[in-house]
């Protein structure tokens, strides 16, 4: 195979380099001058063959036999190899031949010389050497498998091709193109298209414009991930682009400009997606996909386009929080919707929603201009937004087949509709089912609603539950069951022509508890072979008719155990006869109407009643209509006023009982100099109860008047003396009324015995109340006597035990706002707010002090005395401290029980919980802000260090460093720490960070705080517990588990004896940069993985000479400090 490629390759370039000067079949009159044969002159370029540049360059004539001999030397050649090495190589070449393409291969860190890429054995090192190899071999469909390696972005192709495969290799893994916002491609036409195939790429574009120039009319993208994304065509030059998606998963991605996109199996996220109007087949397909945040735009077509039928389609995919604008024709079946999904349809030839469930969110479907639209087979649940689920406007035909509604706040709303049709469709605990508005005055709509269920929706401050407005009404076999509204509990209906036969049980509402019909036309309302029973109302407990026309049909109608509040216990018909129902048969059973009209109600017509005035004893006066209503009443006197004997007229002149009003009888406007009080009793409105007060003693009579229903009644009233044991007075100063004079006196003499037994009670309790004040401020000024005593001891104890020998001068910060007279507070100027931690000898209140946030630590009141030497130690050592990355100490407060130490409140709490929050993703911690970190806690350690004498921490660890909001470490907690002059022969600290000298020798230096530091660079850096990893799969990436991941103290007490430390998860350059690009590089994107390498080599080796078993050889924190600012200096430079 080497040699048959070899010598095609040789009389391949040998036929690169002739050009054929003349191709000729001569007549034959030209026969004289040339061979009676056709003739092929071709000129050789003679550079293949170096000769002296004077020769000169001589025409070679060829017969057309010979030269086709030696286009075929090549197959000649290749059939005179070994057939074993023919067998195994020419299968490829065949299959390459039959497909068309040339399958080359393609790994960056290939050695291939010779640019031969047909091998996976003998690769090429770009996607661009591989092209320019399949272009030199006359291929121009090109098949490009990508082998492991770092891949670049920008790919230059500037020879065309028909089509361009990009494919990984080992179909188990994708290979990644991080492009940072540079485009995939600066050159390339691909006439056919493009097909990428198991790729991951991050942020690039794929477009015209820039530096960029691509032409290709097809993109197809398989098994690939696309992040941060633009695939757009914004010159047209090149015509315009058509995707293909296929078990791919794509995120904040955007497509402009795209004619035909096809969508298959696919998880897609954040797309932004607009479709142009091009000449020929556009569309937009989905099937079987994920979808989320996908906004869809549909460009509007304008009058040259109309020809031409855009399509799209949405079938059996998950769609959650996404919004599609669609023009003309399209089909959304069996998808599943929630959250907050918008579709909004227009100019379409035809659109069906069918087979869908949707759910739980803000779903909103709008349909305009449809000539034929239908909705079926739907399930819509738990929608809870105010706009209609469904708004139509402007459609010729639209059909509800199936659908069921449940617990949705806003069904169906159409407007302007030619014809509606709903079969089968049901709503179930609804607020507003269905909305049609679609009377015309031009053309006729008409609505047909078949077969449909109404259950609990609605309730009664909702106008109408179900609003039908159209020129024809036909309402055939549904259903309505306790259904609510303020106008027609089951149905509202206004139209031209209303046929109703419905079943309508145990709705309410205030007019029409099952139906309101509103006619506008001529025709009679046909109510026939209905049901309406135990339906309630105010006015027409089943129905209620307004605008009545002579003629009403009450064909085989049902109406019973129906109640009004006030009239028309079957149906109230808005205005008075003369009418005519025609009924065959109509069942009468059981209505009630709460004033009148049991069966049939109208207004109130031509009513008579009577006056009837009484006080509490007896009837005063009672009237006639229309005669003068005059009575007598003294000021201050109650009197009811009660509407009696009420008759009405019907539309047929006979006259019937009215049991109450619909309105409250009331007393208004009576004349000057008088204020009258009313008392509305519930439920009694044929009745008002009233008393009256007059400014003027000298006030004889008063006028008013009294409103029964919409008749207004005059009165006249004569102001009577008062009667006897009563006297006219003004006790409130707000008007005269008749109060009783004889029991005055009874009442002066009670009410001067109580006064006076109060004020006894009153002298008791202030001498109590004073004695008890003398005491309490007695035994205050005794205990704070003692209180002064006892903190002045703490103090002095304080002071005492302070490094008052130090020798170097203190950092002096500017917030120092105590000196070492002011280190008590008093316990009246803190102020707690909570409790924020707890340890084993004391509790942690987040607290304030002087306007400032405080953090405040308290003994238990259980401690031993160890405790409360370790509490004043503690207090002491901060009391002499002042440095930036040293927790600040304002003073200690003591109240008779407890102690409390009051030191600067950081924040972001310990370092710890930082690691914590960066291992989880809830904060993640970059390079450089965990060298940040890691130089602060080296410099607070180097001020303690540099002391004289110094002082050892001997508890340094994450727990112990405190992190401020500006990510700089705080050292704190140094109840363990000493003097190195004092005796260090106590084994204390924490195990995990106690060097191994603490243990075996207990005499020990400042090294073993570098010892506990270097633990935590180990920490920092990995993310994990130094020793309590055993399952981190981060920790183990290159080697099974071993012992030394043991949480038993004792054990790694014993390891740590023997040279054991944390595990470092890689053992070669190799592993390292494998861990590296896995586990650091997503988070730090902007460094090279070579910058990354030479860091972490760097810090590692700091770390290991800091744990190093020998103290003498650890470094110092001043030596510490400069090797981090080199390794910072590094990431600043490369970052830069």
């Amino acid at each position: 195979m080497v040699l048959t490629l070899s010598a095609s390759k040789f009389i391949i370039n040998l036929l690169s380099k002739v050009r054929i000067l003349n191709y000729s079949y001569f007549s034959d009159k030209d026969q004289k001058n040339v061979p009676t044969s056709a003739a092929i002159q071709i000129k050789l370029n003679w550079n293949l063959f170096p000769l002296p540049k004077t020769r000169k360059m001589t025409p070679l004539k060829i017969s057309p036999i010979f030269f086709l001999l030696f286009m075929c030397l090549p197959v000649v050649i290749n059939a005179l190899v070994d057939n074993s090495t023919t067998t195994t190589t020419s299968s490829s070449f065949d299959q390459q031949l039959s497909s068309g393409y040339v399958f080359v291969y393609v790994k960056p860190s290939s050695l291939n010389t010779e640019r031969n890429c047909t091998s996976p054995n003998n690769p090429c090192k770009s996607v661009e050497e591989a092209i320019s190899y399949a272009n030199s071999i006359r291929f121009s469909r090109v098949h490009v498998y990508l082998m492991d390696g770092e891949y670049k972005c920008g790919i230059v192709c500037y020879q065309p091709l028909q089509s361009l495969i990009l494919e990984s290799f080992d179909q188990s893994k994708r290979i990644q193109f991080e492009c940072n916002g540079g485009s995939f491609f600066t050159y390339l036409n691909a006439m056919n298209g493009l097909k990428l195939s198991g790729l991951k790429l991050f942020d690039f574009t794929l477009n015209n414009g820039g530096n960029s120039l691509v032409a290709v009319p097809l993109i197809e993208i398989e098994n690939s991930i696309l992040l941060n994304s633009v695939i757009y065509e914004p010159s047209r030059q090149f015509g315009t682009i058509s995707v293909s998606v296929v078990n791919s998963q794509l995120e904040f991605v955007e497509f402009y400009a795209t004619v035909t996109a096809n969508f298959a199996n696919s998880t897609l996220k954040n797309i932004k997606h607009t479709q142009e109007t091009p000449s020929l087949n556009p569309g937009t397909f989905f099937n079987n996909c994920t979808i989320e945040k996908y906004q869809f735009i549909s460009s509007s077509l304008s009058d040259r386009d109309n020809m031409v039928e855009l399509r799209f389609s949405l079938l059996r995919s998950r769609v959650k929080d996404s919004d599609f604008l669609i023009c003309r024709t399209s089909e959304i079946s069996q998808n599943t919707f929630t959250g907050s999904v918008t579709i909004r349809q227009s100019f379409l030839a035809s659109s069906k929603f069918e087979n869908n469930n949707v759910s739980d969110g803000e779903f909103q479907f709008y349909a305009y201009n449809i000539n034929s639209l239908k909705i079926g087979f739907n399930e819509f649940h738990n929608l809870l937004a105010n706009s209609p689920v469904l708004q139509i406007a402007n459609t010729l035909q639209t059909m509800f087949l199936s659908n069921n509604f449940n617990n949705v706040k806003n069904g169906i709303s159409v407007s302007q509709s030619n014809y509606i049709a709903l079969f089968q469709t049901n709503f179930r605990n609804s607020s507003i089912s269905i909305r049609i508005d679609s009377l015309m005055d031009v053309a006729q709509s008409s609505l047909l609603m078949n077969y449909c269920d109404f259950n609990y929706n609605g309730d009664l401050t909702i106008q109408h539950g179900v609003y039908i407005k159209a020129n024809i009404i036909q309402i055939n076999d549904c259903t309505f069951n306790g259904n609510k509204a303020v106008r027609g509990g089951a149905v509202y209906v206004e139209g031209l022509a209303i046929s109703l036969r419905l079943l309508a049980n145990n709705n309410s509402a205030q007019m029409g508890g099952a139906i309101y019909a509103k006619l506008l036309g001529t025709d009679a309302l046909d109510l026939r072979a209905s049901t309406n029973t135990h339906n309630t109302a105010q006015l027409g407990g089943a129905i209620f008719v307004e605008n009545p026309k002579p003629l009403v049909l009450l064909d085989y109608l049902k109406c019973s155990y129906n109640r009004a509040v006030f009239s028309g216990g079957c149906i109230y018909i808005s205005e008075p006869g003369p009418y005519i129902i025609v009924s065959s048969f109509l069942m009468e059973d059981n209505n009630e109407a709460g004033s009148y009209g049991d069966i049939i109600g109208e207004p109130l017509n031509n009513i008579t009643f009577t006056v009837e005035v009484i006080s509490a004893t007896s009837v005063v006066s009672k009237f006639i209509q229309n005669q003068d209503v005059i009575y007598s009443q003294y000021p201050g006197q109650e009197l009811t006023i009660s509407i009696g004997n009420l008759q009405t007229y019907t539309g047929k002149g006979e006259r019937v009982s009215v049991k109450k009003l619909q309105s409250q009888v009331d007393v208004v406007s009576l004349s000057e100099g008088t204020i009258y009080s009313k008392k509305l009793i519930p439920n009694q409105l044929n009745s008002v109860t009233y008393s009256l007060d007059i400014d003027k003693m000298q006030l004889r009579q008063v006028h008013g008047y009294i409103t029964i229903q919409n008749i207004v009644q005059n009165i006249t009233i004569n102001i009577a003396d008062c009667p006897k044991g009563k006297v006219l007075q003004n006790p409130l100063s707000t008007g005269f009324v008749c109060i009783d004079t004889d029991n005055s006196e009874q009442i002066i003499i009670p009410i001067s015995v109580v006064l006076g037994i109060l004020l006894m009670i009153f002298i008791i309790l202030l001498l109590f109340l004073t004695f008890r004040g003398v005491r309490h401020v007695y035994m205050k000024l005794n205990l704070l006597k003692r209180k002064e005593i006892a903190e002045k001891n703490l103090e002095d104890v304080i002071i005492e035990n302070s490094f008052n020998s130090l020798s170097q001068p203190l950092l002096v910060t500017s917030d120092k706002s105590f000196t070492s007279q002011s280190l008590i507070i008093p316990i009246e100027e803190i102020s707690i707010e909570k409790k924020i931690g707890e340890g084993s000898n004391g509790v942690v209140y987040l607290g304030k002090w002087k306007g400032k946030q405080v953090a405040i630590k308290a003994l238990k009141s259980d401690t031993t005395g160890d405790e409360v030497g370790e509490f004043e130690r503690e207090a002491a050592i901060l009391n002499s401290l002042s440095h930036p990355n040293i927790v600040k100490f304002y003073g200690i407060s003591k109240t008779s029980n407890n102690k409390y130490m009051v030191v600067e409140y950081i924040g972001n709490g310990s370092l710890d919980r930082l690691i914590y929050n960066s291992r989880i993703g809830v904060s993640p911690l970059n390079l450089k802000g965990k060298l940040d970190i890691l130089i602060s806690i080296a410099n607070g350690m180097k001020y303690l260090h540099t002391l004289n004498p110094p002082l050892i921490h001997r508890d340094l660890k994450p727990g112990n460093i405190l992190i401020s909001n500006d990510f700089v470490g705080k050292v704190s907690d140094f109840g363990l720490s000493t003097p190195t002059d004092s005796a260090s022969t106590k084994n204390i600290g924490t195990v995990f960070y106690m060097a191994s000298e603490m243990i075996e020798s207990g005499s020990y230096t400042t090294k073993v705080d570098v010892y506990s530091f270097s633990i935590i660079m180990w920490e920092v850096f990995f993310e994990e517990h130094c020793y309590c990893n055993s399952r981190v799969f981060k920790i183990h990436r290159f080697g099974s588990n071993d012992a030394t991941n043991s949480t038993n103290e004792y054990t790694i007490l014993c390891r740590v004896l023997k040279g054991s430390r944390p595990k470092i998860p890689f053992s070669t350059n190799e592993e390292m940069n494998i861990w590296l690009s896995e586990f650091v590089l997503p988070t730090e994107k902007k460094l090279p993985l070579e910058i990354l390498s030479e860091f972490t080599r760097k810090y590692l080796e700091l770390m290991q000479v800091c744990w190093d078993k020998d103290p003498s050889v650890r470094p110092s924190f001043t030596e510490i400090m400069s090797e981090l600012n080199k390794l910072k200096s590094i990431l600043e430079s490369k970052s830069n």
